[in-house]
């Protein structure tokens, strides 16, 4: 792939992507075929349009916080470069009927140098599977995401109804993620005619993607938010994006039981590997605690030098928009922590804190320093415990 194939005619990306894992996936992609849009003239995207996709799929992978995914249709199992990085996954499965080509793969799954020397919080497992998207796995029983990035163009009207049967109906996930070419877009390509891809059986329209999408809600009991990426020029932003996605999340009702696990390894395991990541010693209460405990104590010693009322209010939407802990915990987990533990206010918005107790607290914290040596003693052991356990982390 050259360079000039990144250069874009639009001005509104559709999903901000990391720069260097825009470099990673495009290295891959050298070594690959060209993407079909790129091929057909008209509006070019940067990043590439496929990697647009890719980070559209770990926004909303992070977003919801998935533990496991199984993405359908993983072909050159490029998506990786970008899914790995969600921090919440803890097992990604990679699928394809294609059994030869998952091997040529195998490489792109293995860590790299950089997953070694910044290693994710949490464990991470991903297996590389070939099978058909109409079949049950066992290994697919309660998996909380399902991805089908421009894949459903692919299949015929009679596969593509088995793959939804048992995408929404066997493995019935809280989330799926599908994304198609939009074909209202083609306009945009000078002398198009017919599908983007050789292999495509149809591209549907926005009107035909949402009716398909609507029937697919009421069947198996799901709603859906439509969406997409790759915006047009801004001449033409009556033809919409260039792919369209939609967001299937489930219903409280779900119209059939899931299948017992009773079922087989229907799937043909290829590889399997486990990422490195640093081996937590807390609990996740103990972790949610330190960091909810040091930006209380941040806020309350602001107030303090600011010279405030006796007490005051900690907004909770500010605390959920810290870092570590909007990434490692849920909103309903933070919620049922400051339940119990600290005063909310009635709307549950705000935490209360009495400044005059926290004055207290800090001042006994502060005589227990007259141990002198045998304090000192135990902070140096602990510093040398730690240093111990971080020692494999170190370059």
């Amino acid at each position: 792939m050259d360079e000039d194939d990144i250069v874009t005619t639009t001005s509104r990306p559709a999903v901000t992507v990391d720069q260097k894992e825009t470099k990673e996936c495009v290295k891959i992609d050298r070594k690959q075929h060209m993407e079909e849009e790129r091929s057909l003239g008209g509006p070019r995207f940067c990043p590439p349009l496929y990697i647009q996709r890719y980070g559209f799929v770990r926004k909303i992978l992070d977003q919801y916080k998935i533990k496991s995914v199984v993405d359908f249709g993983c072909a050159e199992c490029k998506i990786l470069t970008l899914m790995k990085t969600v921090e919440s996954l803890e097992t990604i499965s990679l699928v394809d009927i294609d059994e030869k080509l998952l091997r040529s793969c195998q490489n792109v799954m293995r860590p790299n140098l950089d997953d070694f020397l910044h290693r994710r919080s949490n464990p991470l497992r991903i297996q590389l599977l070939a099978g058909n998207a109409a079949m049950m796995d066992e290994r697919l029983i309660d998996v909380e995401a399902v991805t089908l990035i421009e894949i459903i163009e692919h299949l015929t009207d009679d596969v593509l109804e088995g793959v939804i049967v048992n995408i929404f109906q066997n493995i019935h996930p809280p989330l799926i993620i599908v994304t198609t070419p939009n074909s209202d877009f083609n306009v945009l390509f000078p002398g198009f005619e017919g599908f983007r891809h050789w292999d495509h059986k149809f591209e549907w329209s926005r009107s035909q993607f949402e009716t398909w999408c609507d029937e697919v809600c009421k069947k198996h009991g799901y709603k859906v938010e439509i969406t997409g990426i790759g915006d047009p020029p801004d001449d033409f932003q009556s033809v919409g994006y260039c792919s369209q996605a939609a967001i299937f999340t489930v219903t409280l009702t779900t119209p059939s039981e899931k299948p017992q696990k009773s079922l087989q390894l229907c799937y043909k395991m290829i590889s399997e590997i486990d990422y490195p990541y640093k081996e937590k010693k807390l609990t996740v209460e103990e972790e949610l605690d330190i960091e909810v405990k040091y930006y209380v104590r941040q806020q309350c010693l602001q107030a303090l030098k600011n010279q405030e009322e006796d007490s005051i209010d900690i907004s909770v939407e500010e605390l959920l928009k810290m870092k570590k802990v909007g990434t490692l915990f849920s909103p309903n987990q933070i919620r049922e922590y400051l339940e119990r533990n600290y005063n909310l206010t009635e709307n549950a918005c705000n935490i209360t804190v009495d400044l005059n107790h926290f004055i207290c607290v800090d001042d006994d914290d502060d005589d227990d320093d007259d141990g002198g040596d045998d304090f000192d003693d135990e902070v140096n052991a602990d510093v040398e415990n730690i240093c111990a356990q971080e020692e494999d982390y170190w370059d």
